[in-house]
Formats: structure tokens, C-alpha cells, sequence
């Protein structure tokens, strides 16, 4: 995925588990040090609604050390696994300053495994300021990838990272606002 990024100049938000950032921690530095961003994910992607805010807190925290001891930057985002959140991740979010990050667009990568279905998805989808949600950790994803960013590119789209895009976020907060009452 780096690879391909930096061959189009492109951009993209990571969001790591903080377990793994501490096993590859030159990964992570490779992807902060391109221009892409990298993020919270959790410790080892427990669904967070099911802890209690202390332990959300704690798992989370865990993961921030972690990511930021390898990039050498502060994290400031988090996506909670599977979009599982509540009024306690909220809590534990705003305590650590993160904001928490869903998206507009779920290819299910993880479910199909057809490169072609996940382009099809993105591409059909693509709007200004719309969040992907896609996983590197398959190979089809990958795989979708090239045509992927050539055909948002010639639609006259730019792939930036999720700060770049949002701007200022507000620790504790959702984004985006079409999740706001998720979990509530």
C-alpha cells in the first residue's frame, strides 16, 4: 500500500493497533514519514463499548504510546473497531484527546475479497470529503488499489489524510456527523 501511495502522490490515514505498531515500529515510521497520517485503532481491536470507560481508557492509551513511540508524532485520531462506540468511549476519547474517527463509505473488504467489487464501491461512492473505510491487511485490497486512486484521480479527486480533510477536531467528538448519535 505504501508503495502504490507514494507512486501517485497520494495520501491515506492508517489506523493502527497499537500491538502491531510496537512489533513493526519502521512500518509505521515509513507511513508517517511519507505524509501519510497514522492513528489509534486500539490495543488489539477489542470492541471498546464492551469495556468500561477506565478500560477503554486504558487500551487505548496502550495503543496511543505505542504508535507515537514509533512515528516520533502525536496521535490525535481513532477509529474504533467495528464502529463500536458509546457515551464511555466518548469519555475515555476526550480524556486522551482523541477525536474519533467512523466513515461514509464501507467497501467490506473484509467480507467480499473481490478487488473489483471494492473498486466498483469507491468509485460509485466517491464524493467530496467522504471517509473510506478499507483494511491493507488483504491482498484484494490492495489488489483495487491502482485503479482505485487512477479513478478517483481522474474524477479530479485528491486523497489526503483524514486531519488534512477535517481540520481541527474536537477531542471526545464524532466524525463524521452522519454518525454522530451511533451507539447512543
Amino acid at each position: 500500500m505504501i508503495k502504490i501511495l507514494k507512486k501517485y502522490k497520494a495520501k491515506a490515514t492508517f489506523f493502527q493497533l497499537g500491538n502491531l505498531a510496537a512489533e513493526y515500529p519502521e512500518l509505521v515510521k515509513e507511513i508517517h514519514d511519507m505524509g501519510s497520517e497514522v492513528a489509534n485503532h486500539s490495543w488489539d481491536h477489542d470492541s471498546l463499548d464492551r469495556k468500561s470507560v477506565d478500560g477503554a481508557y486504558m487500551d487505548m492509551k496502550k495503543a496511543s504510546e505505542a504508535i507515537e513511540k514509533a512515528c516520533g508524532c502525536r496521535i490525535t485520531l481513532m477509529r474504533p473497531p467495528y464502529g463500536a462506540t458509546d457515551k464511555g468511549v466518548d469519555k475515555a476519547t476526550k480524556k486522551l484527546g482523541l477525536a474519533q474517527i467512523l466513515w461514509d463509505v464501507d467497501t467490506l473488504d473484509w467480507e467480499s475479497h473481490d478487488p473489483y467489487d471494492i473498486k466498483s464501491k469507491v468509485l460509485h461512492s466517491a464524493a467530496k470529503n467522504r471517509i473510506v473505510l478499507m483494511h491493507d491487511i488483504h491482498q484484494t485490497t490492495i489488489d483495487a488499489q491502482e485503479d482505485i486512486i487512477e479513478g478517483l484521480q481522474d474524477k479530479g479527486y485528491t486523497l489526503v489524510t483524514v486531519s488534512e480533510m477535517l481540520g481541527k477536531t474536537t477531542p471526545g467528538k464524532r466524525y463524521p456527523k452522519s454518525w454522530a448519535h451511533y451507539g447512543n
